[in-house]
């Protein structure tokens, strides 16, 4: 049995929408929905209509960087809490607290950045906000509508509108916080990068190898089907009974820089689990803090 549902306080709907409910509420209503295109790859050729592009990486700690490669110097994958400059930014994109929003990515050559920003804005008090189930291949596999072109943004709304909101510490952990809780010893942590980052690997740059002690895997693509929809709620039951997880028991979701990990944890606030939250610092942090001890 799944623990008690909270979609009252964390999601007002399901968080992954399959492209028939999407396209079927675009012909209904082509208004009703905020577009946007979480993908960082610019070399795409199609896109969802109508869609405004939002990069994760523009809203980190320590500001905009310049550049990829500064960004993975830094290796800080922290969300900004500074909300002037979030609300700034969200503002230039023409984003309301009110709006119901779609975010799209593409599941097979992406790392779940669609996910990340759900995470992100459901952090910053957005109510209304799903994932399009399987991404933009699975829209276009369908043979529907797609643009050459994305637009720049909606109308620019004033900052003022986006400044009163209440952070929510129902979908992210600091590093301060998981330090207490695992001493405390009451939650479950998934570690959701690759079997070979788990074990030690550091393709992305971290200072060391490793994970976190007590840590089990659960590699993010495995709650997706081979056409990048996510599992069932049954499959996905199976995969967390695998893991011996205890189904009341907070559960922690990392990686590297806190996107694969959102992936998952939309995937299980999707199926209605009770208490998850993405450690955003993830490896990055934790590995560059020589005295938080790694498992190997």
């Amino acid at each position: 049995m799944l623990p008690s549902l909270i979609f009252a306080t964390l999601i007002n709907t399901p968080v992954f929408l399959s492209v028939k409910d999407v396209n079927e509420r675009l012909k209904n209503d082509p208004a009703s929905l905020t577009i946007l295109d979480a993908r960082t790859d610019d070399h795409n050729n199609f896109y969802l209509p109508e869609s405004i592009k939002i990069d994760w990486r523009e809203f980190l700690e320590h500001g905009t960087p310049t550049a990829l490669n500064l960004w993975v110097i830094r290796r800080n994958s922290k969300v900004s809490t500074k909300s002037e400059s979030v609300a700034r930014r969200l503002s230039q994109l023409g984003l309301g607290l009110k709006d119901k929003i779609l975010v799209y990515g593409d599941a097979h050559r992406g790392f779940g950045e669609e996910a990340r920003i759900w995470w992100m804005l459901k952090y910053f008090g957005f109510r209304d906000v799903a994932i399009l189930d399987g991404g933009i291949e699975r829209w276009r596999s369908q043979g529907l509508p797609v643009n050459a072109k994305r637009k720049q943004t909606q109308a620019n709304r004033p900052s003022a509108r986006l400044t009163r909101w209440t952070l929510s510490s129902t979908v992210r952990i600091t590093l301060s916080e998981l330090r207490s809780k695992i001493r405390k010893g009451n939650m479950s942590i998934l570690d959701t990068r690759s079997l070979g980052e788990y074990m030690g690997k550091t393709p992305y740059f971290s200072k060391r190898g490793g994970r976190i002690p007590g840590a089990k895997h659960l590699f993010w693509k495995r709650l997706m089907r081979d056409d990048g929809t996510i599992l069932s709620r049954k499959d996905v039951s199976e995969v967390l009974r695998d893991l011996k997880l205890a189904e009341d028991s907070e559960i922690i979701t990392y990686c590297t820089g806190g996107v694969r990990s959102a992936f998952v944890q939309a995937v299980l606030v999707h199926y209605g689990y009770s208490s998850v939250r993405n450690y955003d610092g993830s490896w990055w942090e934790w590995s560059q803090e020589d005295s938080l001890p790694i498992e190997r």
